[in-house]
């Protein structure tokens, strides 16, 4: 078993991040990435830079949301098996660092459920991914 937590939406590249997860596991074995997967089919890959360094002509990578269907059709085209995306709730309250604009926080729903942000200003849609290798 392998369990990445946080880390996959660093990465602009996944096949070669997936295949070298693959490798790590051995075969029966399962693989758990808690990440953001857009349930829409549509790949976000995000560039940005605080606006402190306005005058700079560099961004950073990260933030990216892939799709379930991407990652979905990745894992699928490595032979892996039996891929679910599990609902990740968030049961407690993150607060917002003015020093760290990019350090994610909580906002409160109307429905009493948390939804995790940071300055991007774009939601993180949070899932378990589980999968079996063959």
């Amino acid at each position: 078993m392998l369990t990445v937590l946080g880390v996959i939406s660093i990465f602009d590249d996944l096949d070669s991040i997936i295949n070298n997860l693959i490798h790590w596991i051995k075969p029966g074995g399962k693989l758990f990435i808690h990440g953001m997967f857009n349930p829409l089919d549509v790949d976000i890959f995000v560039k940005y830079r605080l606006s402190e360094n306005f005058d700079k002509k560099e961004y950073e990578s990260g933030w990216n949301i892939v799709s379930q269907k991407t990652i979905s059709n990745l894992l699928l085209s490595k032979n892996v098996k039996n891929i679910k995306f599990h609902d990740f709730k968030i049961s407690i309250d993150l607060t917002k660092n003015l020093n760290d604009p990019l350090r994610s926080w909580t906002e409160k729903m109307e429905d009493g459920t948390r939804q995790i942000v940071n300055g991007t200003c774009l939601k993180q849609p949070q899932f378990i991914l589980e999968a079996d290798i063959k």
